[in-house]
C-alpha cells in the first residue's frame, strides 16, 4: 500500500510544533504565531519600543512583517534609530502614543524603562525599587494616536499592537477607538499593573473591562512580577479580537 506524502505546509507545521517546547501561555510571541498560524501578521506596532529589544524579538518571530517602533524620549530614540537605520522591515518613530495628538511633558527617571507621561505614585519605590523613581527631569515630546497614525500611513488594519507605556495603556487604547470599533486590530500585547505605579494610571481590571466591552478576550498572562509576599505587581497580557483572529488560526474550508 502506498503511503500518501504529507503536504509541504503540513510538514512545516509538524516540524514547528516539534520545535516548540513551551506550551501555549508561556511566550506571547510564540502564542501570536499560533493565533496567526495560517495568515502571519503583516503590520505590528511596537509602542514604547525603548532601544528595540522587543522590536527585534517581533521581527525574529515574523520576519516578513512591517514593524513600526515608537519611542518618544530623544536620547533613547537615537539608540533605537541607529539600531534599525538600515533595517528593511522596522521603521522607527520619535513619537509617544496616547488618546490625543500634541505635545506633552515626559518625566525622565533614573531607570529609563520607567519614563512616563504620568507622575510616579508616592509608593512606587515599593514596586520598582528606589533607583527607578528618582526623577531626572522633564522633556517635551510629540504625541500621536493610533487612529491618526494609521490614517496618515494608509494602514487599514493592525495585526498586533504592543504597548509598554508605563501606565498609559488605556490612553493608547482610547486613541485607537476607531480601529477597535471597526474590528481592525487583531491582537493586543499590553504591560498592565495590578498596583498603582503612576498617578492616574488604569490598573488591570479597568483595562480588562474596557477591552471586554469591545469584544476582546484575554488569552494569556506573561512574565508576572511579584512583591516580597508574592502578590502580583504587573505582567504582560495578550488579548485577541476573536472575529479577526479565528480565520488566521484555522484554514479556510
Amino acid at each position: 500500500m502506498r503511503v500518501p506524502q504529507l503536504s509541504m505546509s503540513l510538514r512545516r507545521r509538524l516540524s514547528d510544533r516539534r520545535r516548540r517546547a513551551r506550551p501555549f501561555g508561556a511566550d506571547f510571541v510564540e502564542d501570536v504565531r499560533t493565533l496567526f498560524w495560517h495568515r502571519p501578521p503583516e503590520i505590528i506596532l511596537d509602542i514604547g519600543a525603548n532601544v528595540g529589544r522587543e522590536s527585534e524579538r517581533w521581527h525574529r518571530g515574523f520576519p516578513r512583517a512591517r514593524i513600526h517602533a515608537f519611542e518618544p524620549v530623544p536620547d533613547t530614540f537615537a539608540r533605537l534609530a541607529k539600531r534599525f537605520a538600515a533595517h528593511p522591515h522596522i521603521t522607527t518613530w520619535n513619537l509617544a502614543v496616547g488618546d490625543t495628538a500634541g505635545r506633552l511633558p515626559m518625566r525622565i527617571f533614573s531607570a529609563g524603562e520607567t519614563n512616563s507621561l504620568l507622575p510616579m505614585s508616592p509608593n512606587a519605590s515599593e514596586f520598582v525599587g528606589r533607583d527607578g523613581v528618582v526623577e531626572r527631569g522633564i522633556v517635551e515630546i510629540e504625541v500621536t494616536t493610533v487612529d491618526r497614525f494609521a490614517a496618515a500611513h494608509q494602514i487599514d488594519a493592525i495585526d498586533v499592537l504592543k504597548s509598554d507605556t508605563q501606565g498609559y495603556e488605556l490612553h493608547v487604547l482610547r486613541g485607537a477607538a476607531d480601529l477597535i470599533a471597526r474590528g481592525r486590530i487583531g491582537a493586543l500585547v499590553l504591560e498592565l499593573n495590578f498596583v498603582p505605579h503612576y498617578d492616574g494610571q488604569a490598573l488591570f481590571p479597568e483595562v480588562y473591562e474596557h477591552l471586554n466591552a469591545r469584544g476582546f478576550r484575554l488569552v494569556g498572562l506573561y512574565q508576572p512580577s511579584r512583591n516580597r509576599v508574592y502578590a502580583l505587581n504587573w505582567c504582560d497580557a495578550l488579548f485577541i479580537n476573536p472575529d479577526y483572529v479565528a480565520p488566521r488560526i484555522y484554514p479556510a474550508s
